[in-house]
């Protein structure tokens, strides 16, 4: 396998349409995200950041498409007019707005465009910034998570830097206002006030969730934990914390995936990956892997009957380039 650079710069969060196999996009720094419709040629990277860029965003943003509606990005970021704090933000046409995919081209294309017009058509989802005092404690921050389910149209994950945690079920909805956001770790008493660094959103049930934390237990001993799995009961009104910490020890956490398979989870920190069968300890994911800082995990699922077919899991570190775990189907 070989490969291919096809822009420069700073490397943040980059993805793949729901739909069309010839789109991708990619971000610098800070909220930056640029689109492209031509398999990734240098040539037709389009700029549509104007309204989220330099907007008090984290370094690298939380910046997604997505995985089953055609054309519809997700960001976590502030917004310049009007000026809000940070929130999740969204486009339904890769940020093109009204303009045709030539005039677009025109204006925001990153090498040759005049950009004598705004580049870039986000708006704020809900009424209230999900970082703003208006949600209680824990205000403040930024965006750190962003997660669509693949099993609806409708249902979003997302989580702040301090520890705030939301689902909403119509994230799809238009006007954007219209959007309503659940609070759920005002819910509990359990989860820690801390980073959250990856939610998995399982693919059976679009209101269960694993979130795995940064940060230390030290750090807020009142509510220890690293790993959690989350339940919301949307006819109750409540959620359901339960930390899956067990062996785990006070080691924090970048990111988390589960294997539909077999029902493993996989969680990456800074000495690699682990993997927890069932209730059973802690282990090493796999042999072969260093003890090196792991910053996000991807996981493919299977395609083949009942999705039991070989599964994937790719592996980002710092410094050693990508890794790639195959899980065969029963294992």
């Amino acid at each position: 396998h070989t490969w291919l650079q096809t822009f420069w710069g700073d490397g943040g969060q980059s993805g793949f349409d729901a739909t069309d196999p010839h789109f991708r996009f990619h971000t610098f720094f800070d909220a930056s995200p640029e689109v492209n419709f031509s398999d990734g040629a240098i040539t037709d990277w389009n700029w549509i950041s104007d309204p989220i860029f330099g907007t008090g965003n984290q370094f690298y943003s939380a910046v997604i498409t997505d995985p089953v509606v055609h054309g519809t990005m997700y960001a976590g970021s502030g917004l310049r007019s009007p000026q809000t704090a940070n929130t999740v933000v969204r486009t339904k046409t890769h940020g093109m707005g009204s303009m045709t995919l030539q005039e677009f081209r025109q204006h925001c294309n990153e090498l040759t465009g005049d950009f004598t017009v705004q580049c870039g058509d986000w708006v704020p989802l809900g009424t209230t910034a999900l970082t703003a005092a208006g949600w209680g404690d824990r205000a403040g921050g930024a965006m750190a998570a962003v997660e669509r389910a693949t099993t609806d149209t409708s249902t979003l994950w997302a989580a702040t830097t301090n520890g705030r945690v939301f689902i909403t079920s119509n994230a799809d909805a238009d006007p954007a206002s219209d959007v309503a956001f659940v609070r759920l770790d005002s819910l509990s008493s359990a989860d820690p006030a801390r980073y959250v660094t990856g939610i998995f959103i399982d693919p059976d049930n679009a209101n269960h969730a694993w979130i795995s934390y940064s940060g230390f237990t030290a750090a807020t001993p009142t509510t220890p934990g690293h790993i959690f799995s989350v339940t919301y009961d949307p006819d109750a009104g409540t959620a359901t914390w339960t930390s899956l910490d067990g062996s785990l020890g006070d080691l924090p956490l970048t990111d988390v995936v589960q294997d539909a398979d077999t029902g493993d989870l996989y969680v990456s920190s800074d000495f690699g990956v682990l993997k927890r069968s069932g209730n059973g300890p802690w282990t090493a994911a796999a042999p072969g892997m260093p003890k090196v800082e792991v910053a996000g995990l991807t996981y493919v699922p299977g395609s083949g009957p009942g999705h039991h077919a070989d599964r994937i899991i790719y592996a980002a570190s710092h410094g050693l380039g990508a890794w790639k775990l195959q899980l065969k189907h029963g294992q």
